[in-house]
C-alpha cells in the first residue's frame, strides 16, 4: 500500500514539474527522519528509575522507593508526551518531499503535489541579522505560494533547510530581479505590501519618501527599517518576515538608493 501510494506521489511529481516547465532537476530533499537515540536513553531510565524502586520496595527501604516511583513517573510521561508528538509528526510528514529545479520546485505535502514557479512566488521567512554586513540568519519555515496563488508552508522537518531555504530565495530574488527593475525604468510601481516604491521613492501605506533621502535598509533583530537621512526616527520598522519577497525587496532598493546617490 504505502509502494502504491509513494508510487502516485512520485507520478504527481513528474507531472507538475513537466506541465509548469521548470527545467532540469537539480535536488532532493525528504522529511527529516525523527532521531530514536533520545528515546532510547529515555527507555533506559525509565527501566533504572523502576528498578530502584522494586528494590527500595522488595528490601522495605523508602529512601529507594520514593526517588525511583518519581523518577519512573516523569520519565515515562516525558516519553509518553514525545512518542505522541513524533507519531504526529511522523503521520503528517511521512510523504513529504522537495523537488528542486533550475525554474522552480515541486512540494509534496500531505500527499499533493504544488508547483512553485521562481519567477511568480511570493517568499516570507523570519530574518534575523545583527548587523548589516553579518549574513542572514534565517529560521523556518518558509512560506511560498504556489502556481495557483495559495501558500505552502515548508517546514524544518524537510530535510536540510539550511540548504533548500537559502536557495529558494535566491533562486525566486534571482529569477525576479529584472523584471522589478524594468518596472521601476519604465515609470511602475512594485508593491511589498506594505512597502511600495518607485524609481523616485519608497513608501509604506500613504507614507513615502525620496530615494535622495533614504539613508539605508537596515535589519535588526528580525526588524527591517527604511532610515531617513536627518530623522531620528525611520519611515517604519516593521517585522522582515511580513515582508514578501524580503531578498527582492532588500535588493531592489539598495541599488535604488546607491543609484540615486550616485547621480547627486
Amino acid at each position: 500500500m504505502d509502494v502504491v501510494k509513494d508510487l502516485d506521489i512520485r507520478t504527481a511529481t513528474v507531472r507538475g514539474d513537466s506541465g509548469a516547465g521548470l527545467g532540469a532537476h537539480r535536488d532532493t530533499y525528504v522529511a527529516v527522519r525523527p532521531p530514536t537515540r533520545r528515546h532510547a536513553l529515555e527507555v533506559m531510565g525509565l527501566l533504572l528509575c523502576g528498578t530502584v524502586a522494586a528494590i527500595g520496595a522488595a528490601t522495605g527501604a523508602a529512601v529507594l522507593v520514593i526517588p525511583g516511583l518519581a523518577g519512573a513517573l516523569m520519565l515515562g510521561v516525558r516519553l509518553v508526551c514525545e512518542l505522541t508528538r513524533s507519531a504526529y509528526v511522523n503521520g503528517r510528514d511521512r510523504d513529504t518531499r522537495l523537488e528542486l529545479y533550475d525554474g522552480g520546485c515541486v512540494a509534496v505535502v500531505g500527499g499533493r503535489a504544488r508547483t512553485i514557479r521562481y519567477d511568480t512566488a511570493t517568499v516570507r521567512r523570519a530574518v534575523t541579522e545583527d548587523a548589516d554586513h553579518v549574513p542572514d540568519r534565517t529560521a523556518h519555515p518558509y512560506t511560498v505560494t504556489d502556481t495557483g496563488g495559495d501558500p505552502i508552508v515548508l517546514r524544518h522537518t524537510i530535510d536540510h533547510p539550511e540548504q533548500w531555504g537559502p536557495e529558494i530565495d535566491r533562486a525566486v530574488t534571482e529569477a525576479q530581479l529584472p523584471r522589478a527593475l524594468a518596472t521601476l525604468e519604465s515609470g511602475g510601481r512594485l508593491d511589498f505590501a506594505p512597502f511600495w516604491m518607485t524609481s523616485t521613492e519608497i513608501g509604506v501605506d500613504h507614507r513615502a519618501v525620496s530615494w535622495a533621502r533614504v539613508s539605508g535598509i537596515v535589519v535588526h533583530k528580525g526588524w527591517v527599517s527604511v532610515r531617513v537621512r536627518g530623522e531620528s526616527l525611520p519611515l517604519d520598522s516593521l517585522p522582515a518576515d511580513v515582508v514578501g519577497n524580503f531578498t527582492l525587496f532588500r535588493t531592489v532598493a539598495e541599488r535604488m538608493r546607491s543609484a540615486t546617490a550616485t547621480r547627486a
